[in-house]
């Protein structure tokens, strides 16, 4: 199955569970085909004589986002890994937090310098009322992820969606909260917290317009003001 997936270039990566990181070419609609896989294995517990004490399951791929050549996997139980995928057939681990169990990653767009580029990753955290926020930083000793902060969100969040400097969560009581990153990419601002359904699974934004996923209610579209 495919938990979750996202589209860059000529490229769709989709995050497949136990099945890995799975990367495909879509340049032809009509010719779609996969041109790499990613796939970790932790290092199985050894005993005194060097054997196997258990094999260890494999890690399970939930979301994805890519910015650039850079890849950020929600991966469960096991947090979040950045991979290179500059060469889609042979995408590479940069950095992993295996600190706390994440199902969504959304990126931001890459904030450059001369001398490095700074991308933050936003997710929501399993069963907590929070949003995490961390860094991914590029530069000449290689790549690093760090810990910023934590968001509240009251309670429980089921969606997150970027676009234009903003950050929309959507919770199961039906409320959006919405979240000013264009100055402040490292602290998200709240700027709105509306009610708009019941129920509310998922959104998605254009320049002017709001698509709310609201279960039984169906898709509500929204004109921003």
């Amino acid at each position: 199955p495919v938990f979750g997936m996202c589209l860059n270039g000529d490229y769709a990566y989709l995050a497949c569970g136990t099945n890995g990181l799975r990367i495909v070419n879509v340049a032809d609609p009509a010719n779609v085909f996969e041109v790499g896989v990613y796939i970790h294995e932790f290092e199985p517990e050894v005993d005194e004589n060097g054997d196997p004490i258990e094999p260890p399951p494999p890690i399970e791929f939930y979301d994805v986002d890519v910015v650039g050549s850079i890849a950020c996997t929600a991966t469960g139980k096991t947090g979040l890994m950045v991979l290179d995928v500059a060469n889609p057939a042979e995408p590479t681990l940069l950095a992993k937090d295996a600190g706390e169990t994440t199902y969504q990653v959304r990126l931001s767009n890459a904030i450059e310098t001369e001398t490095q580029a700074d991308i933050y990753a936003y997710s929501i955290i399993d069963s907590t009322s929070s949003l995490r926020v961390r860094r991914i930083r590029v530069d000449d000793t290689g790549v690093t992820l760090t810990y910023i902060r934590s968001v509240g969100t009251g309670t429980r969040a089921d969606d997150i969606y970027l676009r234009e400097g903003r950050l929309y969560l959507s919770r199961p009581d039906g409320t959006l909260l919405a979240y000013d990153i264009s100055s402040t990419p490292d602290n998200p601002k709240q700027i709105n917290n509306v009610w708009l359904s019941q129920e509310l699974l998922a959104v998605y934004a254009t320049d002017h317009y709001l698509f709310a996923a609201c279960g039984n209610d169906g898709v509500k579209i929204y004109l921003f003001q």
